[in-house]
């Protein structure tokens, strides 16, 4: 049974509302330097840079809430594509505002996404994407390049049958 992504990220989120954002902003630069910085390979940062170098346009779009994706992002310098934490009275709320970022929506949150960057719905089909899950699967299929990182098994055999380029990205 697939769980029900909303209540998920609400679940995460709650956890988090009792105390004001403010006070978690520490906590969450604590925790990236020292969970998420370390856990970025060599070879994601050397895939940003190449992109970069050929002036393609970066965004990271997940599922994951904004509150931690974004500082994410900010380590790459690109925009994030995730659903919205809602903050009322400088509380995290505990809900997601706007649109759920997962799965087949997440080609309907790059349009919009699109669209407000002044890009339009522009050849979505000519981009590339990175991705370690099976959840992903109908936006690997929508770009010209597909590119599995670390897959799950079921990506793994996808990826292995349609001659998708599997990478291993691990860190030191």
């Amino acid at each position: 049974m697939d769980p029900d992504i909303a209540d998920y990220l609400g679940f995460h989120l709650q956890l988090l509302s009792p105390r004001p954002l403010v006070e978690w902003l520490p906590v969450l630069a604590d925790f990236v330097a020292a969970e998420i910085v370390p856990r970025i390979s060599p070879a994601a940062r050397d895939a940003v840079a190449l992109h970069r170098s050929k002036e393609h346009r970066l965004a990271i779009i997940t599922v994951t809430h904004s509150f931690l994706s974004s500082a994410i992002g900010e380590l790459f310098g690109v925009p994030v594509i995730a659903p919205r934490a809602e903050v009322r009275g400088g509380h995290l709320s505990g809900r997601i505002e706007g649109a759920l970022c997962f799965r087949e929506k997440k080609l309907t949150c790059l349009s919009i996404w699109m669209e407000s960057e002044g890009l339009g719905d522009e050849a979505i089909g000519e981009r590339y994407f990175y991705s370690d899950s099976a959840n992903d699967l109908s936006l690997l299929e929508a770009v010209s390049h597909p590119v599995t990182v670390n897959p799950d098994s079921r990506l793994a055999v996808l990826a292995q049958h349609r001659g998708w380029p599997m990478l291993r990205w691990r860190c030191a």
